[in-house]
């Protein structure tokens, strides 16, 4: 299943929730029914929502870091500016960061940054 149907389908449960919760709004205003019964109906349809967009977004979110990342690469080689090191850096982390999410061993290795001397009175 492509992205696009993914977000969708994530949008379809939402836009249900949604037409239930107007569905109870108007129950609810029923005099002829316990408000409360109703109230508990759109407590508990809020609370799967809620579970079902934190755990989509869960499941979806290192995907979406490794696009950035892949694309961040792709965009890059189009740049028309030179890279300077400081890119050069962010790219090599970058790599080294997707090496270490999928298990592998690191190429290069980082040194921590060095801490400013302080200078003499």
């Amino acid at each position: 299943m492509g992205k696009a149907h993914l977000y969708e389908a994530l949008y379809l449960v939402n836009q249900g929730t949604d037409e239930a919760v107007r569905g109870l709004a108007r129950l609810r205003k029923s005099t002829e029914f316990e408000a409360v019964t109703y109230e508990k109906a759109l407590a508990t349809m809020e609370h799967w929502r809620a579970q079902v967009n934190t755990q989509f977004f869960k499941d979806t979110q290192p995907g979406e870091e490794a696009d950035v990342k892949r694309f961040e690469e792709d965009r890059l080689l189009y740049e028309d500016e030179p890279v300077d090191q400081e890119k050069v850096y962010a790219l090599v982390r970058m790599v080294e960061d997707e090496r270490k999410r999928t298990g592998h061993p690191p190429i290069v290795q980082f040194l921590a940054p060095e801490e400013p001397e302080e200078e003499a009175p």
